[in-house]
């Protein structure tokens, strides 16, 4: 833990030297990845793949909602207390800080949509398509620790538990 808590403090420092100036783009950011608009995004990605006929993807996105929901449960069972003891609801629930939902919920929405577009979309709009959604599922990780809402390893926590959801949803449907 000791460990945790000296990466957590030097990584916390160095997003902080970030400039002010860039509060309005995290919390855009940041908003990217709350549960309410991955949850839409996801929603309508599946919409948008029953309107195709891509019965593997509509698959992909009902894994992707229920791994978001085992990742708002495994929040629960950590029981985490956020930077600055910060309280949090989301869905009327107390929204502890390990691992970050916005982090988990993003790799698994968002890197969903980059895999689906990786198959269908031809070069380069398919190697341009997955940089941007990495990059956005990347900061919206940071700005989690920019806007003092999660440490570092949370963020980290969230990417890893999310590629691995990730990872499972796409070897079972896609």
């Amino acid at each position: 833990m000791v460990y945790i808590r000296e990466f957590d403090r030097q990584a916390t420092a160095a997003v902080r030297l970030m400039p002010d100036s860039w509060r309005p783009l995290m919390q855009s950011l940041t908003f990217l990845g709350g549960p309410l608009v991955v949850i839409a995004a996801g929603i309508a990605g599946y919409l948008a793949a029953a309107w195709r006929g891509q019965a593997a993807d509509q698959r992909a996105f009902i894994y992707a909602l229920l791994a978001f929901g085992a990742g708002i449960a495994l929040k629960r069972f950590i029981h985490r207390s956020r930077p600055g003891h910060l309280e949090i609801e989301n869905f009327g629930l107390k929204s502890y800080s390990f691992p970050s939902g916005h982090a988990f919920g993003s790799v698994i929405f968002y890197g969903l949509f980059a895999i689906i577009d990786a198959r269908h979309l031809l070069f380069p709009w398919d190697f341009l398509s997955s940089l941007v959604i990495w990059t956005v599922i990347i900061l919206i990780g940071v700005s989690r620790v920019y806007l003092k809402s999660h440490y570092p390893s949370d963020v980290i926590g969230g990417w890893l538990f999310g590629a691995a959801a990730l990872t499972i949803i796409v070897h079972i449907t896609l």
